[in-house]
């Protein structure tokens, strides 16, 4: 963003409250990683109606209010999860000031995955999860959500079952969910890889899973079963699961 002392412009008036980051900008639109071409997709619900053609009633497709840098909103604008792309939205549409009462408390939260560790292969220890903990005030960190598979019938597999690793990389960086549609991608062993929608943090969400298959390769633990140990992510989305019972290593795409 650039700085600037003075501003001059029309003001668009959006009286509305509680506008959330989703309202901003829809999480189907942040598939790039760029920081440019999200401002056709601003308060896109807003803006549009179902055959995507501007709706003529919304503030910033009136004639009076097109090209307006200055925007005037009602209370706790910007609320929900944190999502740098409302930001960069915003810009790209043009907007360099947001008047209002109050903006919306933005949170910090970690990701934890308790690793399962039955040495045993029985199904018999107590069921690890995957830990969303809001950590806005570091030293008392509250329990946001968690995740866990249904036991289903991978306890009578004979491998260890539940969470190992989540893909804390894409390319060798910290991974950001932000940049990728707040997908994350688990390794749960004999669940295999799952994938979750953490778009809204109280409220964590699966929406994909791949389980291989094993193969001749395939080490038993008592049973011959699949063990998904390791998740990584690329530029492209791709993710690359390896297994610590020998069956080699799956290149997965997720098209949801």
């Amino acid at each position: 963003m650039q700085k600037f002392r003075k501003l001059t412009s029309v003001a668009a008036p959006l009286p509305m409250i509680n506008i959330d980051t989703d309202c901003i900008i829809p999480k189907q639109f942040l598939k790039t990683i760029k920081r440019t071409g999200l401002g056709k997709h601003l308060f896109y619900e807003l803006r549009y109606d179902e055959q995507g053609k501007e709706k003529p009633d919304f503030v910033l497709n009136k004639p009076a209010y097109k090209g307006a840098q200055i925007l005037v909103a009602g209370e706790n604008f910007g609320c929900g999860s944190s999502r740098e792309g409302a930001v960069y939205a915003l810009v790209d549409a043009g907007i360099r000031c947001v008047i209002t009462p109050g903006f919306g408390d933005m949170r910090d939260y970690i990701i934890v995955a308790n690793e399962a560790g039955d040495a045993q292969y029985q199904g018999l220890e107590v069921r690890c999860m995957v830990y969303m903990l809001d950590v806005t005030v570091w030293k008392k960190p509250l329990m946001a959500d968690i995740f866990r598979v249904p036991d289903g019938d991978f306890l009578t597999q004979g491998g260890r079952f539940g969470p190992h690793q989540f893909n804390e990389t894409r390319d060798n960086k910290l991974y950001r969910p932000q940049d990728n549609r707040n997908l994350l991608y688990v390794a749960y062993f004999a669940g295999g890889m799952r994938v979750l929608d953490i778009s809204d943090p109280y409220a964590m969400k699966e929406v994909g899973y791949y389980v291989p298959k094993t193969t001749a390769t395939t080490i038993p633990r008592l049973k011959t079963v699949i063990q998904t140990n390791d998740v990584d992510l690329d530029h492209r989305g791709l993710a690359y699961i390896s297994d610590r019972a020998g069956t080699g290593l799956h290149i997965v795409e997720y098209l949801g």
